[in-house]
């Protein structure tokens, strides 16, 4: 994992996201909302009853926003999610189940792959937008992620417990990915700043290690 910088909300979101789902809930109130939309056939008496898989799934609309703005890359494994073969996700970074309020918030909105959007489910890992990048470090004989040199416990254990446990971000089509890049990097079929825009976890380490090649 890499720092992300956090986006600002797009103009268009509230519109498009935030009020459209408010008025989603609404409906699952029982409340009457004026336009378009049908009466869900059975309403809840408080928004804490809702469960968490009846909110509409209004955040799908901000996935073009969310691709352009964090470049195509996954906010977790910091690879880049293609758009042919990708499968981008919204991910809420506080579960719905955990907090229903920021169900409809760009706040708590991640790019993530779909893969390890699956992986997370409810649990809540390291946040990208906060974490420092010494945290992470990448070996680069098996290419796993691994906490970094310098962190002791107790964030150690979270950083351990975010890559094994709540993302599994050495699962082999990651390691694959990783070091499938590194060598398309190491034998000049790719340039840094390419390697730096698909896999900017993977240049960031292969820099900080000593081991980028020099130009012919």
């Amino acid at each position: 994992m890499i720092r992300v910088q956090r986006a600002d909300e797009p103009a268009t979101f509230d519109a498009n996201v935030r009020q459209r789902g408010i008025r989603a809930v609404h409906r699952r109130l029982g409340l009457h909302v004026p336009g378009p939309g049908r009466r869900p056939t059975k309403t809840y008496a408080r928004y804490e009853d809702i469960p968490s898989g009846k909110f509409v799934d209004e955040w799908t609309k901000a996935l073009p926003e969310l691709r352009a703005l964090y470049s195509d890359r996954c906010a977790y494994t910091a690879l880049h999610i293609e758009h042919g073969t990708g499968d981008a996700t919204v991910d809420h970074f506080i579960p719905i189940s955990v907090d229903r309020q920021l169900a409809y918030e760009w706040s708590n909105y991640r790019l993530a792959c779909g893969h390890v959007n699956t992986y997370k489910r409810v649990a809540i890992p390291l946040d990208p937008f906060e974490i420092e990048d010494e945290w992470f470090e990448l070996e680069l004989v098996a290419y796993q992620v691994v906490p970094g040199a310098h962190t002791t416990n107790p964030l150690r254990a979270r950083i351990k417990a975010t890559i094994d446990t709540i993302l599994e971000l050495n699962k082999q089509r990651f390691i694959t990915q990783r070091s499938e890049y590194a060598a398309a990097y190491l034998a000049r079929h790719i340039t840094l700043e390419h390697l730096e825009h698909k896999a900017p976890f993977v240049a960031r380490e292969l820099r900080r290690q000593g081991k980028l090649i020099t130009p012919p």
